[in-house]
């Protein structure tokens, strides 16, 4: 891929500045996110694919995983608190979800993270 420039740097930060602001809501959508950015979905979605090869609702999850990894080695909040925290309404579509990331469950990954 080419260098990001300037302007795509700030729109990335700007993204994911709004997504951390909203990681505990799980109704947080792609369309919320296009409308905080005042940009449209379809706009939305060619920038993230273009600059990350991935789609914004994916771009959504990945930065909710990164966060509960981050609680998760923290090993201060139970695994549903941290699934709660990060905008999700199932712990056990949590628990999947982190797996599939992250190829080990949150427990394990709590536990390898153990100090």
């Amino acid at each position: 891929k080419n260098k990001i420039t300037d302007s795509q740097d700030d729109f990335l930060l700007n993204a994911r500045e709004i997504i951390n602001k909203h990681l505990s809501n799980p109704e947080f959508s792609v369309k919320m996110m296009a409308e905080e950015l005042s940009i449209s979905n379809s706009m939305l979605y060619r920038k993230v694919s273009d600059l990350l090869d991935i789609s914004p609702n994916t771009f959504i999850r990945k930065m909710r995983m990164i966060k509960a990894a981050e609680l998760l080695e923290e090993n201060h909040l139970s695994i549903s608190e941290i699934a709660f925290q990060c905008g999700f309404k199932d712990v056990s579509y949590f628990g999947v979800t982190f797996k599939k990331d992250y190829g080990i469950t949150p427990s394990q990954y709590q536990k390898s993270k153990a100090h």
